[in-house]
């Protein structure tokens, strides 16, 4: 899961923030109205008690010990290598030790039951009976929820947090409804906590039956342990967590408590109602921030420091912005709020609203640093501060609330906050990005500075002009405040790099307009399309600057392209070519003379789009409809025949696994290996059954799976391919056939599917035998399979019946053959005696095939049909077969030409990341559907020459964005 194109991490964290968003508001609103009614039903004691018991319960969470979030940690690396048997060991233990948290937490809650008497001060009409019974029923949430919170620990490792968001909302909704009738029809307390409590017993049995149903691998217990290193890992994070745990209930969940003890538990009503607004809009950041930081573990288990550093400087100006928006919003209209809501009897002072501001904003960096330390698992280096913020919250607190009463509470925490503002940004600095932290601490000041401008001159506008208080200044002050801070933070910080970037992802998610055809079908309308030609030129530009091609790029125009002498034509243009790269090195013209930076973002965004719907096709092709399953069902009921099976694991798929494989060693995308693992452990788990021979095309990104994670399983499934295919039967050349049941007809198409695997494997693996097949079936293809008058091969031949299959010029036979040269040649050792033969078997097939390129860049379905359908698949693999051979170096580099004119093309047949303009699937010799539209066959071979073509811009793309 990963991401250099923001699609992967951003895709999660968008969803989980959208969800997030979604359930919040539903909350907010009813929260407000329970609130509401809660008041007047009940009054403010019981709103005080219910706040102070909320608190106790906190406390008694030290028992956690921190294990959920050193679990989350350890989970991050297996679920994104799917280490199933890891993953398997870690939730048992996981399991375990919460069932154990639960019997300490209720033992804990029990021995608490006779210290109620001393923390409620002044508690009213409140008998001490009622407060216990009130006190056993949130106990008995608190441990129910350890039997079940664990189990979420993997969809959130997963980064799917959305999922949990929104069975909590659900819940929380249903809840919320219940309480507000239960207090309208009872006025009583007691039904109000039975009620919720019975609901959320309701929906962890419901949680833990549907999470037990996602992950049915956890059911079968998984014989082991876990190596002694992890487990003292494990054990080294819960400690340090224990401190951390320690440190942050001291600041965070005492405050009622102390309130409740040395003034009366009144003034916990009193406060809790600021509570629940700070809260929820609390609630509302933190879906930003949170849904976040699972991505932000499999960014730092995959990505570069540098990239990691940028991002954090990122995810902290953003929490800047957001928090300091937020503490001037809290500050200013809080009270207001209070005061249009529930009257001027349930305000507070306004010295506790502006610590409460204070300490708001700093915490907001403090996630920030705590995500990030979470994320990288850094948890034992800052323990201690933890330990001396608590002490000092403490301290400090108790004494000033003999002093000052409830301000001195909220002063003690907000300085103990930034004991840990001060100090951990130093830790997180040296130990994950190994830099000093003083660009943070300055930072920390220009940020600080701008806010304390912004606060004195809102001050002064609300004193000055906003003495009144109405619902509508209310409305009009809250608009003010929003635009002059947005408007400020904008002229302060719009042109530092972090906000740049946040606006490019922005924008970049806004949907593109679009107009409709007079055929009635869709195309985007993007700015560059009215530069075609300008993007084309970028392009080659782009080759220019990585040092491929030396010419001018207004010469491509000026190389005329006619097709009533091809043999003649080609000549010219390369010698046109010639003479022009020795007038290129006369002037000396330097790419950065020539390109067009802005145009070559474009281009990068174009293949992005194009990259992500080929991670997409890769999991999703053939897609089938749950109508067309259904249809499929009756029929077979009625005539008794048997389902059609949809293969997910066939040579298409295949096909677009090599494709993200390109992607992957070029710009090093981990989402792209993820995704290639993804395929085929599901491939693993199905079975891996071996239908026919064009899945041996899987193998070859299979054997980089392999080396890169080093797991025998997937060695296991190399080797069983490589024995189906020795083992599969063979004509009297010692050809494979396509289809077992003509067991003499050689197709093609098995050259480019197999061959590269076969090479491949000899090479890698040291067996010769396989790159000897191989070779066996390139040779005879190219003796058996040609017409000798065009140069152009059949589709297949049967050498028993002396016949030869199919078309002379297939776009796709040249394109299979083309790709299984370029792809095996670097796999077969250069003194191997047939090795130059390929070479120059390679050389002049391209140069046959070039000879049948459209001016427009496009080859025919047919190669010699130079008024035919054009077919995208035949020129994307074409195209990529010459870029490969180029890059390999067999062909010369003069033939980069017809690679990116091919790539022109392309471009223009390409509509939000989808290749059209395709051919159908070939049914056999001689069948080819006139057909066309969106196929893996020209998606992946697409995606693969554009990710080889444009390896500078995606590197220096992926550099920039870390």
């Amino acid at each position: 899961m990963s991401e250099k194109n923001p699609s992967g991490r951003i895709e999660y964290a968008a969803r989980n923030i959208i969800f997030g968003l979604i359930g919040n508001v539903v909350t907010l609103l009813l929260g407000f109205v329970s609130r509401t009614v809660f008041i007047h039903t009940l009054g403010i004691t019981y709103l005080g008690v219910n706040g102070l018991y909320t608190n106790v319960l906190s406390v008694l969470s030290l028992a956690e010990l921190g294990i959920g979030t050193a679990m989350n940690y350890s989970l991050y690396k297996p679920v994104a290598l799917q280490d199933f048997h890891k993953i398997k060991l870690l939730m048992q233990l996981y399991r375990k030790a919460y069932r154990y948290i639960a019997v300490l937490v209720a033992v804990l809650g029990l021995l608490m039951v006779p210290l109620l008497s001393f923390i409620i001060k002044d508690p009213g009409k409140l008998t001490q009976h009622e407060l216990i019974q009130y006190y056993l029923i949130f106990l008995f949430n608190t441990v129910s929820t350890y039997f079940v919170s664990y189990k979420f620990s993997l969809v959130n490792a997963e980064q799917k947090n959305y999922i949990q968001t929104n069975i909590q909302w659900i819940t929380s909704l249903v809840t919320l409804v219940a309480q507000i009738i239960v207090l309208v029809v009872f006025h009583n307390f007691l039904f109000y906590l039975l009620i919720a409590a019975i609901i959320g017993l309701v929906q962890k049995i419901g949680i833990s039956g549907y999470l037990n149903h996602r992950y049915p691998y956890l059911h079968t217990k998984e014989e082991g342990s876990l190596p002694a290193e992890e487990m003292a890992a494990i054990k080294k994070n819960m400690i340090a967590l224990f401190f951390h745990k320690i440190g942050d209930i001291s600041i965070h969940q005492t405050g009622n408590i102390m309130i409740s003890t040395f003034i009366n538990v009144t003034a916990v009503g009193l406060l809790s109602n600021y509570s629940l607004i700070t809260t929820s809009v609390m609630g509302f950041i933190q879906i930003v921030f949170f849904s976040v930081v699972s991505g932000f573990g499999n960014l730092i288990a995959t990505e570069t420091i540098e990239r990691q550093y940028f991002l954090f400087r990122v995810y902290r100006f953003l929490a800047f912005w957001i928090y300091g928006l937020a503490m001037i919003c809290l500050y200013f209209l809080l009270t207001p709020f209070i005061t249009l809501w529930i009257g001027k009897d349930m305000i507070i002072h306004s010295t506790v609203i502006l610590f409460i501001a204070l300490d708001y904003y700093c915490k907001g960096h403090r996630i920030v640093i705590y995500n990030f330390k979470t994320a990288a698992g850094i948890f034992d280096a800052d323990k201690y501060i933890a330990m001396i913020q608590g002490a000092a919250n403490l301290i400090v607190s108790v004494i000033l609330v003999h002093f000052l009463g409830m301000e001195g509470v909220f002063i003690g925490a907000f300085l103990a906050g930034l004991i840990a503002n001060g100090t951990k940004p130093f830790i997180v600095y040296r130990l994950i990005f190994h830099k000093r932290a003083v660009a943070y601490y300055a930072d920390s000041l220009r940020f600080a500075t701008v806010l304390g401008i912004l606060f004195c001159f809102l001050l002064f506008l609300r004193n000055s002009v906003f003495t009144k208080l109405s619902v509508m200044r209310f409305i009009l002050f809250f608009f003010m405040i929003f635009i002059i801070t947005n408007g400020i933070f904008y002229v302060a910080f719009g042109r530092r790099e972090e906000f740049l970037y946040l606006k490019e992802i922005l924008l970049a998610r806004m949907p593109y307009q679009r107009e409709r055809r007079e055929d009635g079908k869709e195309r985007r309308i993007k700015k560059w399309l009215d530069g075609r030609v300008l993007w084309f030129q970028t392009l080659w530009l782009r080759l220019v600057k990585e040092g491929i091609l030396n010419m001018k790029i207004y010469h491509i125009r000026k190389v005329p392209i006619k097709h009533k002498d091809m043999n003649n034509e080609t000549t010219d243009r390369i010698d046109g070519m010639k003479k022009l790269e020795e007038e290129q090195r006369k002037n000396d013209i330097t790419p950065k003379d020539i390109v067009n930076e802005d145009v070559a973002e474009e281009l990068t965004e174009i293949y992005h789009k194009l990259l992500n719907h080929t991670r997409e096709m890769l999991s999703a092709y053939p897609k089938s409809k749950k109508q067309y399953h259904l249809k499929e069902y009756i029929s077979s009921m009625v005539t008794n025949r048997t389902i059609p099976y949809v293969d997910r694991f066939f040579w298409p798929n295949g096909l677009l696994a090599v494709a993200l494989e390109h992607s992957f060693q070029v710009s090093k995308n981990h989402q792209d290996f993820y995704c290639m693992v993804d395929y085929y452990n599901r491939w693993f788990a199905s079975g891996m059954k071996l239908r026919h021979l064009d899945y041996g095309i899987n193998g070859y990104s299979l054997i980089l799976i392999h080396q890169l994670t080093k797991d025998d399983k997937y060695k296991k499934m190399i080797d069983r391919m490589v024995h189906y295919l020795y083992n599969h039967p063979k004509d009297e050349y010692g050809s494979l056939p396509y289809r077992i049941a003509r067991n003499k007809d050689i197709y093609i198409d098995s050259i480019g599917m197999i061959c590269p695997f076969l090479c491949r494997y000899g090479s890698v693996y040291h067996d010769p035998n396989a790159t000897q097949l191989a070779i066996k079936q390139i040779t005879n293809f190219l003796k058996f399979g040609f017409d000798s008058k065009t140069g152009l091969p059949y589709h297949g031949y049967n050498r028993k019946e002396r016949l030869k299959y199919g078309i002379i010029g297939w776009g796709r036979a040249l394109g299979w053959l083309l790709i299984g040269l370029a792809d095996s040649l670097p796999y077969i050792a250069s003194n191997h005696p047939k090795y130059e033969y390929l070479c120059e078997s390679f050389i002049r097939i391209v140069e046959t095939t070039i000879k049948f390129q459209k001016s427009s860049g496009y080859y025919s379905w047919q190669l010699t049909a130079m008024e035919g359908h054009i077919d995208t698949s035949a020129t994307a693999m074409i195209s990529y077969a010459i870029k490969r051979g180029v890059s390999i170096g067999i062909l010369d580099k003069l033939y980069l030409y017809h690679a990116m004119l091919g790539l022109g093309a392309l471009e223009r047949s390409i509509v939000n990341g989808e290749v059209t303009n395709a051919s159908q699937e070939c049914m056999g010799f001689g069948m080819y559907p006139q057909n066309y539209g969106k196929y893996p066959w020209a998606q992946g071979p697409t995606t693969a020459l554009i990710a080889l073509s444009l390896e500078e811009i995606l590197k220096k793309d992926e550099d920039e964005k870390s």
